[in-house]
């Protein structure tokens, strides 16, 4: 009960409204402890989808990249073939063009050093 000034009459009242808001207060520090571990676990949830996000993402990355080794390896291959076919096929042609490439080389070659030589001695 209250009295005239809205305050609990007996001691009685007062203990009973104290223990009353101990138990609220329990129960407050219940669920807050409930909301910090549920908090925790969506938080943990939530950094795994990520990392299983990321590692998904670098295994497609990786898997591409391996078909596409794949895939230019077997041109390289086919290339060379078709090379060692027309060198067979063609001995002399190639001989030729092997010669007249490095003779174009070789004059490539030579043309830098002196170009380089006449650059020094000119200044």
């Amino acid at each position: 009960m209250l009295g005239q000034n809205g305050q609990p009459d007996t001691e009685k009242e007062i203990h009973a409204a104290l223990n009353a808001l101990r138990k609220d207060l329990e129960a407050l520090r219940g669920d807050v402890s409930a909301l910090r571990k549920d908090t925790l676990a969506l938080g943990k949830a939530g950094a795994r989808r990520a990392t299983d996000s990321v590692e998904d993402s670098v295994d497609h990355l990786a898997e591409s990249a391996k078909e596409k080794l794949r895939s230019t390896i077997g041109s390289m291959e086919g290339s060379a073939k078709d090379i060692k076919t027309a060198v067979q096929e063609n001995p002399i042609a190639s001989l030729s063009a092997a010669v007249v490439l490095g003779f174009l080389i070789g004059r490539s070659a030579v043309g830098r050093q002196e170009g380089g030589c006449h650059r020094s001695s000119a200044h």
